[in-house]
């Protein structure tokens, strides 16, 4: 199961056993029925999209969903759950994306600033998207409070990262250890990486790029027409 840092969907997926089905005739394996999985990849998609950033890639899956099951879900369960999470807009504002891009679906739902995030985010989101949270206010916009956080995430966080250290605190110093030992070896590069994003400078923002992006292209489109 995904690692939810948001604790509304982490108390929310927390223990997600009575969300699922088990499967037909086995005793240990089971599955989301269509709207829980529905709601899982959308999660799964906000927990991306307000940390780093989400690509194309993530909106067109959201369309091959909605194309082949959309009129059979129960969109009444799906907005109440939705709203568990507090994700009933991004729901609402992605899915009318995916339909409007890859599909029919009407332009004047689309956040045209929802767009432009996500082209420009590459695959799986940017380092820089998550690296302006900080500044636009996350961890008190203090790039030392939260190195010092990636470093020693707070008891609250580890419900979710590694329940098992949560419950034992005593762990606590190995699973820090753990974690420098992993950033040293194996995460090396991509460790270096946000360091790097971490203390330097970038002109306007992913939101303010994204803006300059849909300006330009409603004017490329009015010269075209």
């Amino acid at each position: 199961m995904e690692t939810w840092l948001n604790s509304a969907l982490g108390d929310y997926y927390y223990d997600a056993r009575d969300k699922m089905i088990l499967d037909d005739g086995k005793k240990y394996t089971y599955h989301f029925g269509p709207e829980d999985f529905y709601l899982y990849i959308t999660a799964h998609t906000y927990k991306h999209y307000s940390e780093g950033g989400t690509g194309l890639r993530s909106l067109l899956d959201c369309y091959v969903y909605m194309k082949k099951f959309a009129d059979s879900l129960d969109w009444e369960y799906i907005s109440r759950e939705a709203g568990k999470m507090n994700i009933t807009e991004f729901e609402r504002d992605f899915r009318n994306l995916a339909v409007t891009i890859f599909g029919d679906g009407e332009s004047g739902n689309v956040s045209r600033e929802m767009l432009g995030y996500i082209t420009a985010s590459g695959a799986y989101g940017h380092i820089d998207n998550e690296m302006e949270h900080i500044t636009a206010g996350a961890f008190g916009g203090s790039r030392l409070r939260y190195l010092l956080a990636r470093i020693f995430p707070p008891f609250s966080k580890l419900k979710y990262m590694n329940p098992h250290v949560y419950t034992h605190k005593y762990l606590y110093p190995v699973f820090v250890l753990r974690r420098l030992w992993r950033a040293a070896t194996v995460s090396r590069k991509n460790v270096i990486a946000r360091l790097r994003r971490i203390f330097s400078r970038r002109k306007g923002n992913s939101v303010e790029r994204a803006s300059r992006w849909a300006s330009r292209a409603d004017r490329k489109a009015g010269s075209s027409s």
